[in-house]
């Protein structure tokens, strides 16, 4: 298993005294090297990376914090409105930190159409209308579970890396 407390550097490798060095693959990396090389060059080596505000990647981010939310307070027994209400607040939560608007100001709607935080509460409400029956049969082990699988067979220090958003265990499975 990989030691989490290794520095990683800019090229996705991380050093420990005596590991030679560890090579980290994942799937935004290689899905931006494959888009453009140059991008990959300036976001993950030299670590340049726009500066605005970017609705669509920050509107995914918060989706995550409220699916959070909902797998485990499901998983603890909150239910319905209650669980859709806080769900939006942990989506508003991380909507706000990373700098956008609860009123998207007149003039700046193309930007954000369709993801604003209206259209996050109707996804938030449908889903926990639609799933609840089925998430009150799960058994939620773990969220956002970081793995590393060896990729190289001649370079045992070579890994892809990720996280399993969720693992969890349906009733009458074994654990």
């Amino acid at each position: 298993m990989l030691n989490k407390d290794y520095p990683a550097t800019a090229s996705g490798t991380a050093t420990a005294a005596g590991s030679g060095d560890l090579q980290f693959k994942d799937n935004s990396r290689l899905s931006e090297f494959k888009l453009c090389p140059r991008k990959f060059f300036f976001h993950y080596i030299k670590h340049i990376v726009p500066s605005y505000p970017r609705p669509a990647l920050d509107f995914g981010s918060a989706w995550h914090k409220a699916m959070d939310y909902i797998w485990v307070k499901q998983a603890e027994g909150m239910k319905g409105s209650e669980l859709a209400t806080g769900a939006y607040k942990e989506w508003v939560k991380e909507w706000v930190a990373r700098g956008h608007p609860l009123d998207i100001p007149l003039g700046d709607e193309k930007r954000y159409l369709p993801r604003t935080p209206g259209t996050a509460i109707e996804m938030i409400h449908s889903y926990v209308k639609i799933r609840a029956p089925w998430l009150s049969t799960l058994r939620i082990v773990a969220t956002e579970l970081p793995f590393a699988v060896p990729i190289d067979p001649d370079n045992p220090l070579r890994f892809y890396v990720g996280r399993l958003d969720k693992v969890y265990v349906e009733d009458g499975s074994p654990p």
